[in-house]
């Protein structure tokens, strides 16, 4: 049987620097932005920001909009454990501006209603289907951490062709319906598999809200 894995627990992390170096630049030039920038003061500021992030920690993730009078920034790491430390760390020590808000992690933003609904397709070259085609299984609790391994069961001509890319898409449209910290605390690692026969395991649909549940109920559900 074909599996592929991926893991959002890593003992490794990607190499980051002093967060003050990144924050004390960002005081000394946020001006740039207030108050009604130019589009070309906004160009030239985010050119620095993302030079100066670069300096901190290479390939972060990052969404700065500019609504009204007030800024959002939001660090993120597509999904990539590695990132995790590097991100709190950075967020930990951002300074508190006013009308300047900073946050981390990617949020959700598909919900059930949108994969039992067929909003959320999977596609590349040839190959389509629905996100709401999967299912799951939790084949792992680990009790000292208390979170799962989940087995996600594919279509059979997910692993035809062009597995990595399609793999990629639905771990990304996880983590949009999962988010990234609930992934983070839930979940040990993703395992996709192709599926045995029709009908076996869970609407992708419920892994949310089943996570969210009492865990001796969850595990008697899962009970084989």
């Amino acid at each position: 049987m074909i599996q592929i894995s991926i893991k959002t627990e890593l003992k490794k992390q990607v190499i980051y620097n002093n967060p003050q170096h990144f924050w004390s630049w960002f005081r000394q030039h946020i001006y740039m932005v207030q108050n009604h920038p130019s589009q070309s003061a906004i160009k030239e500021f985010m050119n620095a920001f993302n030079l100066h992030l670069n300096y901190y920690c290479k390939d972060l993730s990052f969404t700065v909009s500019f609504v009204n009078e007030q800024i959002f920034i939001n660090f993120y790491a597509r999904g990539n454990p590695i990132f995790i430390e590097a991100i709190v760390a950075l967020v930990q020590k951002a300074p508190k501006l006013e009308r300047i808000e900073i946050t981390a992690f990617e949020e959700a933003d598909s919900t059930a209603d949108d994969i039992v609904n067929n909003a959320i397709s999977i596609k590349t070259n040839n190959i389509k289907f629905q996100f709401s085609e999967l299912t799951y299984f939790i084949n792992e609790f680990c009790e000292e951490s208390r979170r799962y391994a989940v087995m996600i069961y594919c279509p059979g001509y997910v692993f035809i062709q062009d597995t990595a890319s399609l793999i990629n898409q639905i771990y990304e449209h996880l983590v949009r319906f999962l988010g990234e910290q609930f992934i983070y605390q839930k979940i040990l690692d993703f395992s996709f598999v192709k599926s045995p026969f029709p009908g076996v395991g869970e609407p992708i649909a419920y892994l949310k809200q089943d996570l969210k549940n009492d865990i001796t109920c969850f595990l008697n559900k899962h009970k084989t």
